[in-house]
């Protein structure tokens, strides 16, 4: 008896050892932008990969990339290999506010053929993707509803986890999705949580856009159609499926560099987690704190000098009151 235990354990932590090694020899990247602050642009571990911040530099919080709206941020793709049957994409994310609609990555345009979404809706985390010309459904894990009105799961038969959702701003949550030729499994800080499985197998469409990170775009539009208000931090994807061992090993592994505790402020809500953030202009122009002059006053400031009516008028006006 005690042999064949020592066989079988024997044979376990080879099966372990494996998706250990396999962590690297699948991944294709993984961005931290821990040492990004003042920078538009960054390579992630491997060296091979590159994220880009189109209308500022980074901006860098607790160690974290903050995203908000406007912000156009993404990871081109022509590097990437055939990720069409089988993937594995990560992330560490924390909401200012809920409820809300927080693209994580987003890979395609609406309303064409989408290679894939990975995201949250208020709570639920979905990885959903349109294969198909015209198609005007989603496929995989997807969320009802949007921000402002009820937000739920499209099939109740998804949810396998209702106490491990992310429920509220403020914490850190490790979101990790997983794609083998239809089947999808995602997880919240390495636990199932939802999953399903098409009725036959399904390759995700390619398409040669850049990965958007934080946001989604509609096809011919430069600005975000959604962008998500957050931190994000340790971007990983992988061209294999990890198993749910690896996916909590993995968890396990990162969550030291975290604090998993509730990171509200004291004195606010879950609707502010976060300070606000305008870092990222859509227009040269943007001045969202009036920082600056507008045009309109300095043109008006330019007649009230002296000798004009306006400058007659005003002081007049001042005469009579005093």
């Amino acid at each position: 008896m005690k042999k064949y235990l020592f066989v079988f354990l024997v044979g376990a932590s080879a099966v372990l050892g494996l998706e250990a090694d396999d962590f690297k020899k699948h991944l294709v990247f993984h961005f931290n932008f821990k040492e990004a602050t003042g920078k538009k642009e960054i390579k992630d571990v491997t060296g091979k990969f590159r994220c880009i911040c189109e209308n500022n530099n980074f901006v860098i919080q607790r160690g974290a990339l903050r995203t908000a709206p406007v912000a156009k941020i993404y990871i081109p793709s022509e590097k990437l290999p055939d990720i069409s049957e089988k993937l594995t994409v990560s992330a560490w994310i924390l909401k200012r506010a809920t409820p809300d609609a927080t693209p994580i990555l987003m890979k395609g345009q609406y309303y064409e053929p989408l290679e894939f979404l990975f995201s949250v809706g208020w709570r639920y985390p979905v990885f959903c993707y349109r294969n198909q010309p015209k198609q005007d459904f989603w496929k995989g894990v997807y969320y009802c509803g949007d921000f402002g009105g009820r937000i739920y799961y499209g099939e109740k038969d998804f949810l396998i986890a209702p106490d491990n959702l992310i429920e509220s701003s403020g914490y850190w949550k490790n979101v990790t999705a997983t794609f083998d030729c239809g089947e999808v499994k995602i997880y919240v800080n390495g636990i199932l949580t939802a999953q399903t499985k098409s009725p036959k197998p399904e390759k995700l469409k390619r398409n040669n856009m850049p990965i958007y990170v934080g946001a989604s775009r509609l096809a011919k539009e430069d600005l975000n159609f959604k962008s998500s208000d957050m931190l994000i931090n340790d971007i990983r994807l992988y061209d294999e499926v990890l198993p749910p061992e690896a996916v909590k090993k993995l968890f396990e592994s990162d969550s030291k560099n975290y604090d998993l505790t509730c990171l509200i402020p004291q004195g606010e809500t879950h609707l502010n987690a976060l300070p606000p953030c305008r870092d990222y202009p859509f227009d040269p122009n943007y001045d969202p704190e009036f920082k600056r002059k507008l045009l309109l006053t300095a043109e008006y400031e330019e007649k009230l000098k002296a000798g004009t009516i306006e400058h007659e008028k005003i002081n007049s006006a001042k005469v009579i009151k005093e």
